[in-house]
């Protein structure tokens, strides 16, 4: 089995590519452009018919979504799972303990003697997840993404982990929020490799097993309508103190398959931040049981989480998510997650009494296309499509992100036959996020909440911004 999966993980991500697209690469690396595929793979954890002690634990089921690059010099080709709710990169997990052996087995480790610039910086890392832990030495080393070489590197090369199948490629936010070092955001703006601390994501939808990351530029054949912009909220005015890419969600309706919509909450402010690592989402437990009563069948299954009928898959109902001006539409295959032949999860979970981690997660982000930026403290959002590629570059400044319309055709939207309204409480909103300078350690302790990383930095120096050390 796990061969059988190596050749799979083989044929998505570790192919050689081809004279052309190395030619294109190097083309769009000089416009500060760097394009990486990214490839959903199953994870192994499935939501569970029995109850568990950890309330969250159910919700790591659904894709991995994996990104392949190298590391050192010669490269040695790494493929790790990428992470916007997480800062660090580390390496290397112990596949004994994990929940999958044979996805990890079926994944390279990377081996700092094979590599002439690796240095070991004799630093410690600690990661608490909330399914697991890492624990191993810092490390620079040289990285070779997407037709650019990132110097002196610094990552986490893990001697110890527990329940984790992958490593993971932090974009976060890094240096002077989260991390003592600069990340790979950090670096990549650092060395000029792209214009600014800027990436946008698609994940694609569920019927592609394929979406990419592009750090310092924007597809904009991979969306329908105008980029709406949102201002980050400052970290110490969110709900968990914690900086992250918080934005607020101003309005959330349900069109049922009999195309009745259903407001949820209008013009309040609930603030969400953006997860690529969880596959839930999470919301206050008055909005999710309003979206539960427009699900028949739907079955409270405990820690905040319901299944629904499989056959929801088919239905032609979906939820819009709005952002001020923006509105993303997340249609009922997307949001809906088959978890087994004959079991679906509803694609958003309660949070427990005082978990203030509000999170859209995959169930939502499959459906968007979303453009980080960091140094403006930005999140731009669209509908996410597929009609080719476009790539464009994101510069410098406060315009640095262009405002873009998409070129792809808005689909038919179906028309609501009614409407009625419930009303849950929220919050206000808040102004853009600021950033703050902190001491510079080396150790990092993390804690993971359903799909999330909260760091708190303990002590020691870091690698510097660019070049070796």
């Amino acid at each position: 089995m796990a061969k059988m999966l190596f050749s799979l993980i083989e044929v998505a991500l570790l192919v050689a590519p081809s004279v052309a697209v190395l030619h294109e690469r190097a083309y769009y690396a000089s416009q500060g452009i760097l394009e990486v595929p990214i490839t959903g793979i199953p994870k192994n954890v499935s939501l569970s018919k029995r109850q568990v002690a950890n309330p969250l634990i159910n919700m790591f089921q659904g894709l991995e979504y994996l990104i392949s690059f190298g590391i050192g010099t010669p490269p040695q080709n790494i493929t790790l799972a990428l992470d916007t709710g997480s800062s660090d990169t580390w390496v290397n997990p112990t596949c004994i303990t994990g929940q999958r052996s044979d996805l990890c087995a079926g994944i390279a480790q990377y081996v700092p003697a094979s590599s002439s610039s690796s240095k070991n910086l004799g630093n410690s890392m600690s990661l608490a997840y909330g399914i697991g832990r890492a624990q191993g030495t810092f490390y620079t080393d040289d990285v070779h993404l997407g037709g650019a070489d990132i110097k002196a590197q610094q990552f986490g090369v893990a001697s110890d982990t527990q329940s984790l199948d992958t490593g993971l490629l932090g974009i976060g936010f890094g240096v002077n929020f989260t991390t003592a070092y600069p990340n790979i955001i950090d670096q990549m703006a650092a060395q000029n490799i792209t214009n600014s601390r800027a990436f946008s994501l698609n994940l694609a939808g569920v019927d592609s097993s394929s979406g990419a990351v592009v750090f310092g530029g924007i597809d904009t054949k991979k969306f329908y309508g105008k980029l709406g912009k949102q201002a980050i909220v400052p970290y110490k005015q969110s709900p968990d103190g914690f900086p992250r890419y918080w934005i607020t969600m101003t309005s959330l309706s349900v069109t049922t398959p009999s195309k009745t919509t259903t407001t949820i909450f209008s013009g309040t402010a609930q603030p969400v931040f953006l997860d690529s690592g969880g596959t839930l989402s999470q919301l206050p437990a008055t909005i999710v049981t309003a979206i539960v009563a427009l699900f028949p069948g739907a079955k409270n299954v405990g820690s905040g989480q319901y299944t629904v009928p499989c056959s929801a898959l088919q239905q032609q109902g979906f939820l819009d998510f709005g952002f001020a001006n923006t509105t993303i539409r997340v249609p009922y295959h997307e949001f809906v997650w088959q978890a087994d032949v004959d079991l679906c999860a509803l694609g958003v979970m309660a949070n427990a009494a005082g978990d203030p981690t509000y999170v859209l997660g995959d169930s939502f982000l499959r459906a968007a296309y979303v453009v980080y930026d960091q140094d403006n403290m930005n999140i731009h959002l669209a509908n996410a499509a597929s009609c080719g590629s476009n790539l464009v570059p994101i510069g410098k400044g406060l315009d640095a992100v262009p405002a873009l319309t998409g070129d792809c055709p808005e689909p038919v939207a179906a028309v609501p036959k009614a409407t009625s309204a419930t009303s849950v409480s929220s919050r206000k909103p808040t102004s853009s996020m600021m950033p703050i300078t902190t001491s510079k350690p080396s150790k990092t302790t993390t804690t993971r909440k359903g799909g999330t990383t909260s760091s708190k930095t303990v002590t020691t120096p870091a690698a510097g911004v660019g070049g070796d050390e």
